[in-house]
């Protein structure tokens, strides 16, 4: 999935100055050397908001396979229990802060068609399961059972999908550029710091 990674603003997210942890272990300028800030502030920029609900349905029906008795306590007391309460509203906001339709455009700055597909493909059915799970938690669709947040999305979809397709071209410029233009670099950390105000979060 490496490549399929690198969609999500990660050059404006490496480049944006930030004044917690370092981004890389021991400096060296690898993938692999990236600790877990840039990737996530990559995975929320392109709403995929991916490490917020990634594996969760898979974890879910899992359960129902191996452990039938405990999936049902899990149905019948998930929404008790404090600990599982808060994991459940927690991915049900990751969730719903997600938008396909935006990180379909972001995938799209993927060359690799195979790549891109087969990624995108494994990411859309993990969102079907996730949030196929949380229905059945919560006993009724997301946007019903989660109503307050839903609506704030809603209402924050219409300001942000622009900027999405703003900083999207603005990446492609980037790249097409040698990543080495002053003004397009300004412009996306512009792009960056409007996203997460949106969003309310960095990820």
């Amino acid at each position: 999935m490496g490549q399929a990674r690198a969609r999500a603003g990660r050059e404006a997210a490496r480049a944006a100055r930030s004044a917690c942890r370092r981004r890389r272990r021991t400096g060296q300028r690898t993938l692999e050397d990236l600790r877990a800030i840039p990737w996530v502030f990559a995975w929320a920029q392109s709403r995929f908001a991916l490490t917020g609900w990634y594996g969760f349905g898979a974890g879910f029906s899992a359960l129902a396979q191996h452990d039938p008795a405990l999936h049902r306590r899990l149905l019948e007391h998930a929404l008790d229990w404090p600990i599982a309460r808060y994991i459940v509203g927690n991915v049900s906001v990751s969730v719903l802060s997600s938008d396909l339709d935006s990180a379909r455009g972001y995938a799209g700055l993927v060359q690799d068609e195979s790549i891109r597909t087969a990624v995108m493909r494994k990411i859309e059915d993990e969102h079907a399961r996730t949030t196929a799970a949380l229905t059945e938690l919560y006993g009724a669709p997301l946007p019903e059972a989660r109503q307050r947040v839903a609506r704030l999305m809603e209402l924050r979809q219409g300001s942000l999908r622009p900027i999405h397709r703003w900083q999207r071209g603005l990446l492609s410029r980037w790249r097409e550029g040698g990543r080495t233009d002053e003004g397009l670099r300004l412009a996306l950390l512009g792009t960056v710091n409007a996203i997460a105000a949106g969003l309310r979060t960095t990820g």
